[in-house]
């Protein structure tokens, strides 16, 4: 089933992928709350993903995997709001306790073979009105540059590799919609909650949450650019204006995040 030239691909994958993230992250953590917010809220796992599963499958197999995409990304910002309401139990426990709801989330639509990209993102539309309302009350934080060590940093481009490499993984060995989950799995979060909430508080880390669920809007747009371009553009060029469109909406978020 798996052969040299698949694992090659799922390999590079793993590295590439791992690379940008870490990268992403440790950029974003250098210019405070509002921008290092937006900045790692922007594609990143999803675009790499998304990218393997056509070079190991097909572009059909990619488009497919977009549809259960947008409600998967806004539940990342389920996740956010857990891992704030949870860290009182440690973080281990927010984290983990987190990653569970946004499971619980996102698994019926994998399960039950719902693959409309129009109920996945009515159900992303719910879901941020919940995770807006709540942040709405945590005040943005200034806070100068975080030098990470170089364990973390190492660590992280591991975690989001791993990621990444599991949704191409999966969209083989299971269907694109399993590596569509998998492709919004919310890996830049992961690794920067953990370690502003270990460096910084829960509440500066809140503060940064609250600009990353208007940056992940951006994603949601991103996939359905995809979705939509790709057919008709193809696979490269359909990445390509989707992600400008993402930045062209990325922009406009962070004017917007500036004056709140």
């Amino acid at each position: 089933m798996f052969t040299e030239e698949f694992l090659v691909r799922v390999a590079l994958s793993f590295l590439v992928g791992g690379l940008w993230i870490g990268g992403m992250t440790r950029i974003a953590e250098k210019f405070g709350s509002k921008l290092g917010g937006l900045l790692v809220s922007l594609p990143s796992t999803g675009v790499v993903a998304l990218l393997f599963i056509a070079l190991t499958q097909n572009q059909e197999a990619m488009v497919s995997a977009t549809t259960v995409m947008p409600s998967a990304i806004a539940a990342g910002t389920i996740f956010l709001v857990m891992f704030a309401v949870l860290y009182r139990f440690g973080w281990v426990f927010a984290y983990f306790g987190a990653i569970a709801v946004w499971f619980a989330l996102n698994l019926p639509l994998v399960i039950l073979r719902i693959e409309n990209i129009a109920v996945s993102l009515l159900l992303a539309l719910l879901i941020y009105c919940v995770s807006v309302t709540y942040f709405q009350k945590h005040p943005h934080r200034k806070l100068g540059p975080v030098k990470i060590s170089k364990t973390a940093l190492v660590l992280r481009i591991v975690f989001a590799g791993t990621v990444i490499a599991l949704a191409v993984l999966l969209a083989k060995l299971a269907g694109p919609a399993w590596g569509g989950l998998f492709s919004s799995y919310p890996a830049a979060f992961s690794a920067t909650v953990i370690l502003f909430a270990r460096k910084h508080g829960i509440e500066f880390t809140s503060s940064v949450s609250r600009t990353m669920v208007h940056g992940n809007m951006s994603i949601v747009v991103f996939a359905v650019f995809v979705f939509l371009l790709v057919p008709h553009v193809g696979v490269a060029l359909g990445i390509f204006f989707a992600y400008l469109v993402c930045l062209v909406f990325a922009t406009f978020s962070y004017r917007f995040v500036n004056r709140m």
